[in-house]
């Protein structure tokens, strides 16, 4: 069962700049998630146009904000373009009543030295997720669940114990879909794109 005052590491350590999308630890540069994703990410995206992932980038950050806002203050305020993705978030919200809920918090892990952002840390129920927001038109399951199991294993890292990690698909409809995944596996998945990234920084000059 998951404490009722339940609070985060400050990682105070851990800094983002984010104009380059770059994270630093004590003064040190650190690869992101997304970085040591790129053998599967490059495969997925390689064929859909540029201004339809800046378009879906966008959208995404605007959900990303109207939900933080209903969480912190259960104010409702978005644009109509973006309102089916905050009312399928809303019927999740809900559905599951997540609490202690942290949004945002950004984590490293010391041993494989990589960072990352979780949008949402919550109790749900008696247990500790991360739960990650999709406002996407397809998701992509084979590259969500290794992104989301190496936030996980950074959280347990530094003593958080968290025990599931779930997609939350928002879609234009109005509906979602909660997808969880198995850490260990998709972790394993996350090490061996780690270890190929790394090999092509190392020979081509990667960032």
């Amino acid at each position: 069962m998951v404490e009722t005052d339940l609070m985060l590491p400050a990682l105070d350590n851990l800094t983002f700049e984010e104009e380059r999308h770059l994270y630093w630890v004590d003064g040190r540069p650190i690869h992101s998630v997304s970085h040591y994703l790129k053998p599967i990410s490059g495969q997925v995206y390689q064929s859909i146009d540029k201004d339809v992932l800046d378009a879906a980038a966008h959208r995404g950050t605007a959900v990303h904000f109207a939900i933080e806002l209903y969480n912190a203050f259960g104010v409702v305020e978005v644009s109509d373009e973006c309102r089916p993705y905050l009312d399928a978030y809303l019927a999740w919200h809900s559905k599951n009543h997540p609490e202690n809920i942290f949004e945002e918090r950004r984590v490293y892990h010391p041993t494989y030295w990589y960072a990352g952002t979780s949008d949402q840390i919550s109790t749900i129920g008696d247990s500790l997720w991360i739960v990650d927001y999709k406002a996407v038109a397809q998701l992509h399951p084979f590259l969500v669940g290794p992104q989301l199991a190496a936030y996980a294993k950074a959280w347990q890292a530094h003593g958080v114990q968290i025990e599931h990690v779930a997609s939350l698909h928002l879609q234009k409809n109005g509906n979602y879909s909660f997808k969880e995944y198995p850490i260990q596996e998709n972790f394993n998945v996350f090490l061996e794109c780690l270890s190929v990234q790394s090999h092509i920084d190392e020979n081509m000059g990667g960032r």
